[in-house]
C-alpha cells in the first residue's frame, strides 16, 4: 500500500468515529428521547389507570345505592308485616275477651 492509498483510500480513525456517531444518532432513538418516550408511556397508563379507577370506583356507587335500595325495600314490607301481624293479633285478643 503506497502513502497515497492509505490517506486517499482509507478514513481516519476521527473520521470514522463522526460517520458513526451520526449513523447512531440517525438511526437509534438517544437516551434524551428514550427518557421522553418513557414518561409518555408512564403518563398514559397512569390516565389508564386513574380512569379505570374512576369506572370501578362508579360501579361500587351503583352497586351501594342499588343495595340501600332493596334494603329500604325489604325494611318498609317487614313494617307493612309487622303492622298487619299486630292488627289481626288485636282483632283476636279481643275475640277472645268477648267470649
Amino acid at each position: 500500500m503506497s502513502p497515497v492509498d492509505g490517506a486517499a483510500g482509507e478514513r481516519t480513525h476521527g473520521e470514522r468515529r463522526t460517520s458513526r456517531s451520526m449513523l447512531v444518532s440517525s438511526s437509534e432513538p438517544g437516551v434524551e428521547e428514550l427518557r421522553s418516550r418513557q414518561e409518555a408511556e408512564k403518563k398514559k397508563q397512569e390516565e389508564s389507570h386513574r380512569q379505570q379507577m374512576e369506572a370501578v370506583k362508579q360501579e361500587y356507587e351503583t352497586s351501594i345505592q342499588g343495595l340501600k335500595m332493596i334494603q329500604q325495600t325489604e325494611l318498609e314490607d317487614l313494617q307493612k308485616t309487622l303492622k298487619e301481624t299486630e292488627t289481626s293479633l288485636t282483632v283476636r285478643v279481643k275475640l277472645t275477651a268477648m267470649m
